[in-house]
C-alpha cells in the first residue's frame, strides 16, 4: 500500500537488499519488483500462516503493515477487517516466536485511542497483542506506532474530495 512503498523506497535508499514484500495486492508487488528489483516478492495474505512463514524465510525484522483500514468496509465486513487486522498480527507474532526475529514493528491507528468501531477495535487489538508478545518473548523488539490520516494516500479525505471539486 502506500506506506509500504514509501518504506520500501525509504530503506532501498538507505541501503537495505535484503527486503521482502508480502502482499494479496498482485499489482502492486509486481510495480514494486520493477522498481526495485532484489526484492523478494511474496503474493499472499498475512492471514494465511503458510504465507506468513514463506515470507518469514531469512527475514530478520519486520514492518507490519498490512491492514483492512477503510472504515466503512471494515463496518460492513468486520470478518475481513479481523481476518487481516487481527489474525494477520498474530501469525506475524507468533512467526517471532519461532523465527531468529530482531523487531516487528505494528502500524496503528489514531482510531484506537477512542474506539468507536470495527477498525478501531482491530487496531487497539494489535496493540494490546504487541504488549503481550513483548513479554513472552523478550529476545524481540515489539513496537506500534499510531498513524493518523496522511495527506493523499489511499482513502484519506484528499483523495475522495479532489474529483469532487474538480467539477
Amino acid at each position: 500500500g502506500f506506506l509500504g512503498k514509501a518504506l520500501v523506497k525509504r530503506l532501498v535508499s538507505m541501503g537495505v537488499t535484503n527486503l521482502v514484500a508480502l502482499s494479496r495486492n498482485e499489482g502492486e508487488l509486481v510495480k514494486i519488483k520493477e522498481l526495485y528489483p532484489t526484492i523478494r516478492i511474496v503474493p499472499g495474505s498475512v492471514a494465511d500462516m503458510t504465507d506468513v512463514k514463506n515470507a518469514m524465510r531469512g527475514v530478520s525484522g519486520i514492518f507490519h503493515l498490512a491492514a483492512m483500514k477503510h472504515v466503512g468496509l471494515a463496518e460492513e465486513g468486520p470478518r475481513e477487517c479481523v481476518l487481516t487486522n487481527v489474525v494477520g498480527t498474530l501469525n506475524l507474532l507468533e512467526v517471532t516466536r519461532s523465527y531468529e526475529t530482531d523487531f516487528i514493528v505494528g502500524l496503528s491507528t489514531d482510531k484506537a485511542s477512542c474506539v468507536k468501531g470495527v477498525y478501531g477495535a482491530t487496531k487497539l487489538l494489535l496493540e494490546r497483542l504487541f504488549i503481550q508478545y513483548s513479554k513472552l518473548n523478550p529476545k524481540t523488539v515489539y513496537r506500534t506506532v499510531r498513524y493518523g490520516n496522511v495527506w493523499a494516500s489511499t482513502g484519506s479525505f484528499v483523495t475522495k474530495w479532489k474529483p469532487k471539486m474538480e467539477k
